[in-house]
């Protein structure tokens, strides 16, 4: 049984309709039976009727000859017939044999077509409309009663789904703001590296700035130092060329050195030679300076001398170092050739003594190098 509730149906519109229906039904039915009738006959054709010929095979007086009875019954045998001189008889006539007539066509027969069967109506008693109706009844409440639960089994998904949305978007925002919060994070961060970055790199320029202030005290103190020793130098120069009036302050050459010879400082002759400028002995006090401020030595003996040979360049360089006469100790040797090519490059010398300082030879003693 479906859950469908019957159509209610009045009395009297049903006994309109049963009644136009079966006297339509029995039309149809009249109809019907009267095509089945007359069809037969009308198309239907009697075969012609069979015609029947009696032929006589044997004839009645031969031997063993039989009669056929008319209506082919049997045979009647007779009695033996005394033999005969055979009788000659004509040819029996050719048989004719009728042509039958053609058949006639015959005309489809035509089917009878069903009429369509009226929907049955099925007539109840009122106490089956009645339980109908209850039954219908009860469907109806039980399928409202399953709307009703479906409807709220609807309404607390679509509830549950609310909440589920709801917290999602809760989520989201809090990752966004965690994505915030994180890029906030990268970008301090990376504001901390650049100032730890320029931090150190203002240290390690304070430290470079103070080692060149410290490098130019230095320098300034040496520059200092060496303008006092040449000023020193000057006065003295200015007071010999005072007492001598015509003479200048050279350093003496070597004993058997010619004018014009390597410049040496040693043991010579003290003052004399050629006539030198301040220039030449500014240049020549400055060289000799920076050379004992680049040499060292871990020795102890002080009667030691060596001769070291050397040259210098228009533009200042030192160049072909070598030691001309050994002191005796490898050591002091090469402390001596250590220290001169040290100095190199020297400033140009003076463009007047330049050829002088092509050929430059100096002695060294341990305590002239300490002076």
């Amino acid at each position: 049984m479906t859950n469908e509730s019957p159509i209610p149906i009045s009395e009297g519109e049903w006994d309109r309709s049963l009644w136009w229906m079966v006297l339509a039904s029995g039309g149809l039915h009249l109809v019907v039976i009267t095509v089945v009738l007359l069809m037969p006959q009308h198309f239907m054709h009697h075969p012609p009727p069979l015609v029947s010929y009696s032929v006589d095979l044997v004839a009645s007086d031969r031997v063993g000859g039989s009669n056929v009875v008319q209506g082919g019954k049997g045979r009647v045998e007779g009695a033996p017939l005394v033999s005969a001189p055979p009788k000659v008889e004509p040819p029996p006539p050719p048989k004719v044999v009728p042509k039958p007539e053609p058949p006639k066509p015959e005309l489809p027969k035509a089917e009878p077509q069903k009429p369509p069967e009226p929907p049955k109506v099925e007539v109840k008693p009122k106490e089956d409309e009645m339980a109908l109706a209850e039954e219908a009844k009860k469907a109806s409440e039980a399928k409202a009663a399953a709307d009703a639960k479906v409807a709220a089994e609807a309404k607390k998904a679509a509830e549950a789904k609310a909440v589920a949305d709801a917290k999602a978007a809760e989520a989201k925002k809090a990752a966004e703001a965690k994505a915030v919060a994180d890029a906030k994070a990268a970008e301090a961060k990376k504001v901390a590296e650049a100032k730890a970055a320029a931090d150190a790199k203002a240290a390690e320029a304070k430290k470079a700035a103070e080692a060149k202030a410290a490098a130019d005290a230095k320098a300034a103190k040496e520059a200092a130092a060496a303008r006092a020793r040449d000023d020193q130098i000057a006065a003295a120069v200015r007071r010999v060329e005072q007492h001598t009036g015509v003479r200048g302050a050279g350093l003496g050459n070597k004993p058997g050195d010619q004018p014009g010879g390597p410049v040496s400082v040693g043991p010579g002759e003290g003052l004399g030679g050629t006539i030198k400028g301040v220039e030449y002995l500014l240049y020549y006090n400055q060289l000799l300076n920076r050379i004992k401020r680049s040499w060292a030595w871990a020795g102890t003996e002080r009667a030691l001398e060596a001769v070291v040979r050397f040259n210098i360049t228009e533009n200042g360089e030192v160049v072909n170092v070598r030691i001309t006469q050994a002191s005796g100790d490898a050591s002091y040797d090469a402390s001596v050739e250590r220290a001169v090519r040290a100095v190199n490059p020297l400033p140009p010398p003076p463009e007047t003594y330049r050829k002088e300082f092509q050929d430059v030879e100096l002695t060294f003693s341990p305590e002239q190098m300490q002076q």
